[in-house]
């Protein structure tokens, strides 16, 4: 099991990651490719609620910010659709 978290936390923040350049790209091109929404959160998230010992749920706060499509990319198109 612990093995299994540890492969849902690394390609979540693998996948968070790389939406960053690609989202910003996005914002300042308006072009581009499409980023995967929330997949890296969700992952990352998997992984830190899988893993047998509790040291990494103080950490789950930091997935929105590390995965770009869940808290920036959410107040972006917030903003966006209300300006």
């Amino acid at each position: 099991m612990e093995l299994l978290a540890l492969v849902f936390f690394i390609l979540g923040g693998f996948i968070g990651l790389i939406n960053w350049p690609i989202s910003i790209r996005r914002i300042t091109k308006k072009s581009g490719p499409s980023s995967v929404m929330f997949v890296g959160g969700i992952l990352m998230v998997l992984g830190i609620v899988l893993m047998p010992n509790d040291s990494l749920v103080k950490y789950i706060w930091f997935v929105p910010f590390v995965d770009f499509t869940c808290v920036p990319m959410a107040v972006y198109f917030a903003y966006k659709k209300y300006t």
